[in-house]
C-alpha cells in the first residue's frame, strides 16, 4: 500500500468532450433478471458469496465461442484462466455490440474479450465513414501486451487504443463506502483517456477490472469506476459489469443504482453474471 499513491477522487471533467453519433437502427433487447429479484435471490442464499461460481466455465459455451472467426485466429495464443471473462459472457457482449453499435467503447480489464468485441464493433461500421474506437484499459503491462498480440491477429489494432492506468487509492467517506476511507481503483488520467477516445464520450463501458478477486485483488476495486467514468460518458451510454455474482460487485451495482448514477436494468445470467445498465442522463 505504501507504494501506491493516495489521491482525491477526480472531480468534474477538465477536457472538452464531444458526443458520439447515434446509429438509426440502434437497439438493446435481451432477457434479464430484474435487479430487485436478483437482490432478493442473493439475500435468501445467505453469507459467503454463494452465487459466485466454484468451478470452471462450461465446455459447451467454450465450444460455441470457438465457432467465432476471431476466436479461431487467436485461440492458440490465449489460455483461459479463472480470471478470464467466461465464453458465454463474451458472446452476450458480442450480441449487445451488434445491436447497440457503440462508436466508442471503453473496456476496463483487457483479455479475450478485446479482440472479439473490437472486431464486432468494427464490423458494424464497415460501410460507414465513422471510425469506431475501442479503448482497453489495464493495470498490467504484461497482460495488456498479451492482449494486443491477440488484437493484431484479429486485425483490429487500427481501432483498439490500449492504455495502462496503474492502481492508486482514492480517499472516500467511510459513511458511504462501507467503512473504508480509501478504495483502490485505476489511477484515471482524463487527458490520456480523452486522447484515446478521440475526444468523444464513450457510449459503451464494459467493466471487468481492476482486479477485484484473488490474492492480488483490491476489495471493492470497481466501486469507483462508474462514479468516475459516468462524468464523461455519453447521455445514452450503456454499462456492463462482469463478475456480478460476486458480493463486492453486487454491492457496487446496488450502490450505483441507489445513488442514481446509472439505471441498473438487471443481470444477464451468464458466465459470472453480467450487469446491464443505462445512463440516467437525459
Amino acid at each position: 500500500m505504501n507504494d501506491i499513491p493516495i489521491k482525491d477522487v477526480p472531480g468534474d471533467p477538465q477536457e472538452v468532450w464531444t458526443f458520439p453519433d447515434k446509429p438509426k437502427d440502434r437497439t438493446l433487447k435481451t432477457t434479464l433478471c430484474p435487479l430487485n429479484e436478483f437482490l432478493s435471490l442473493r439475500a435468501r442464499l445467505g453469507s459467503g458469496s454463494p452465487l459466485f461460481p466454484r468451478g470452471p466455465h462450461l465446455d459447451k459455451h467454450y465450444q460455441t465461442l470457438l465457432q467465432d472467426p476471431i476466436m479461431q485466429k487467436v485461440k492458440d495464443d490465449y489460455t483461459y484462466n479463472p480470471f478470464s471473462m467466461e465464453p458465454d459472457s463474451v458472446l452476450f457482449l458480442k450480441e449487445m455490440i451488434a445491436m447497440f453499435k457503440p462508436q466508442v467503447v471503453v473496456e476496463l480489464g483487457s483479455g479475450i474479450s478485446t479482440p472479439i468485441l473490437s472486431a464486432q464493433q468494427k464490423e458494424q461500421y464497415k460501410d460507414s465513414d465513422i471510425k469506431p474506437t475501442y479503448v482497453t484499459i489495464d493495470q498490467s503491462d504484461d497482460y495488456l501486451d498479451q492482449t494486443m498480440t491477440l488484437v493484431k491477429k484479429a486485425g483490429t489494432d487500427d481501432t483498439v487504443k490500449p492504455l495502462i492506468f496503474p492502481m492508486c487509492y482514492y480517499k472516500v467517506d467511510t459513511a458511504s463506502h462501507h467503512g473504508h476511507d480509501q478504495l483502490g481503483c485505476y489511477d484515471f488520467d482524463e487527458k490520456a483517456l480523452h486522447e484515446a477516445c478521440g475526444g468523444i464520450r464513450p457510449d459503451m463501458i464494459i467493466i471487468d477490472g481492476p482486479t477485484g478477486g484473488g490474492q492480488n485483488g483490491y476489495i471493492f476495486a470497481r466501486l469507483l469506476t462508474v462514479p468516475i467514468l459516468s462524468k464523461i460518458a455519453a447521455p445514452e451510454c450503456v454499462y456492463f459489469l462482469d463478475d456480478t455474482y460476486r458480493d463486492t460487485e453486487i454491492v457496487a451495482m446496488q450502490d450505483w443504482h441507489q445513488s442514481l448514477l446509472i439505471n441498473v436494468l438487471g443481470v444477464k445470467m451468464c458466465g459470472k453474471g453480467t450487469m446491464v445498465a443505462t445512463s440516467r442522463k437525459s
